[in-house]
């Protein structure tokens, strides 16, 4: 709260060696809110003109403020405000890169201007004298990039440093260190905090993120590679971001969006539809598409092979995956999702400057666990024996064995066409988005038709755990293959000291 003093009030700025600031009220008092007194320990980042601050030394101090025992310089401050544009504008981006101090609908209704001129379609002045401009001129601008309207006076409020005595704290002749009043929505007060100020502030905080010029490239680079596009070229994220800033994406006849900036149907068209992709041959370099997240193979494989539950289990129960596979819905470790956007997976990807978002997920164990996962589904249905990933059903797993189904909770009913070629075919689709190469898809003919005149649904099954084994399934590219046997690599150097070693099973 407030209390009397006989000494005059200031308000001091503390000065960090980096530059960042904090209040101080003097003189100082333990009944004052710790917000404001000079052990004050919030600090904030300030724009300093030029750069520059002043910074407690050995030799000399301050610079004529207080120097704290903690290091830090504690000078007076004296708040100037002052006009910015002395003449007309020629354009809304002028007015925007040097004004900051807007004017509230209640204000500027209340304020009366002997001259409004409209200057262009994107801004109009409103000024008392004979002549723009002073302090009291109000800019009316609409920004061209997001479509937001303001208005905006021409005057700023800057800051300068005084010394102990109240002289100007100076960097050179006539120049004093200052900085620009930074925007101040919250009491320092206690007692004056409340909750609509709060909102106010939280709201340009998420303003100031949301229309940052930042946000298209980066919304469109991080929507990119959540479908499909680990490494979209720079020209497709310009594509996406334009989309987004412009709220409208054309294809064709097709029109996505609204207009509006930020409009997420437009950015999405703009990413499922642009020519890098849905250009086929792209597929053909390495370095496009993506790998695939875990937990959409597996769910892909439910869908597309037509998981169906029994009756008595109407729900599709998954246990345990987010430890054995590192995914699961709804169980996301951080906010920043179960891998970061610029992982790059050791070896030739990272070699060659490429990010592979998803191979941080592909450790050996969780590997292991999901292909164990899939081809106990494909062979037993929904079950938790195999490694399956079901919850537990009633029974033993001794009697659950491949095409049976009595410890299972539900089982794919997808079935292929009669014809070989044309099941394989079929199930190269559903997989594989048809691209199964010829080289894997002789490979699995051939082991296909070791069996399929003993037992057919074996082979059809022996066929889908195939498929699924093939870097087809696994990416969304299609891979290079050669005859030539991958290198190895060089025999590590044994130690010379000793050592003991850890071995881990799993």
């Amino acid at each position: 709260g407030y209390h009397w003093k006989k000494t005059p009030c200031k308000t001091q700025v503390k000065v960090r060696s980096d530059g960042q600031i904090s209040i101080v009220h003097a003189p100082t008092d333990r009944r004052l809110s710790r917000n404001v007194r000079e052990d004050n320990p919030n600090y904030f980042h300030v724009y300093w003109a030029s750069n520059q601050f002043p910074i407690s030394t050995s030799e000399g101090g301050c610079g004529g403020c207080t120097t704290l025992s903690t290091g830090e310089c504690l000078c007076n401050s004296l708040v100037e405000e002052r006009s910015v544009l002395t003449s007309a504008p020629s354009s809304a981006k002028e007015v925007l890169e040097h004004l900051f101090i807007g004017v509230g609908q209640q204000s500027f209704d209340d304020m009366v201007f002997k001259t409004s001129t409209q200057i262009s379609t994107d801004l109009k002045v409103h000024f008392n004298g004979d002549t723009c401009c002073d302090a009291g001129t109000i800019f009316e601008v609409t920004e061209a990039r997001t479509g937001r309207s303001f208005r905006l006076k021409n005057s700023e409020s800057i800051v300068h440093l005084r010394t102990s005595d109240d002289s100007p704290l100076s960097i050179g002749e006539d120049v004093s260190y200052s900085f620009r009043n930074p925007p101040h929505f919250i009491s320092l007060t206690p007692s004056e905090m409340n909750v609509r100020d709060a909102q106010y502030e939280t709201e340009a905080v998420l303003d100031s993120y949301f229309y940052h010029q930042n946000v298209g490239p980066f919304i469109g680079y991080r929507l990119c590679q959540r479908f499909g596009f680990s490494n979209p070229s720079p020209q497709f994220v310009e594509r996406v971001a334009t989309a987004f800033q412009d709220g409208l994406f054309e294809s064709g006849k097709y029109s996505f969006g609204s207009g509006k900036y930020g409009d997420l149907a437009a950015t999405v068209g703009a990413v499922l539809l642009d020519d890098e992709a849905t250009t086929d041959y792209l597929e053909m370099d390495p370095s496009y598409g993506s790998l695939r997240e875990p937990l959409l193979k597996y769910i892909h494989v439910l869908r597309s092979l037509e998981m169906k539950n029994f009756d008595e289990f109407p729900f599709v129960e998954l246990k345990g995956l987010e430890e054995k596979i590192g995914q699961m819905a709804h169980e996301i470790p951080t906010v920043f999702s179960f891998f970061l956007p610029e992982y790059s997976s050791a070896g030739v990807v990272s070699k060659a400057g490429l990010t592979s978002p998803e191979g941080q997920l592909l450790t050996t164990p969780k590997l292991i666990a999901l292909m164990n996962g899939i081809y106990s589904v494909l062979k037993a249905g929904l079950t938790d024996c195999d490694e399956g990933f079901s919850s537990r059903v009633p029974g033993n797993c001794r009697v659950s064995f491949e095409g049976s189904y009595q410890r299972s909770t539900g089982k794919l009913e997808y079935s292929p066409p009669e014809d070989t070629d044309a099941a394989l075919s079929e199930m190269s689709t559903l997989l594989t988005s048809g691209r199964l190469t010829s080289v894997n898809a002789a490979t699995i003919k051939s082991a296909v038709e070791e069996i399929i005149n003993d037992d057919r649904d074996k082979a059809m099954r022996l066929a889908q755990q195939l498929i699924v084994s093939t870097p087809e399934f696994h990416a969304t590219n299609i891979p290079k293959i050669t005859s030539t046997a991958r290198p190895e690599g060089p025999e590590p150097t044994p130690p010379q000291k000793p050592y003991k070693a850890i071995i881990q099973l799993m």
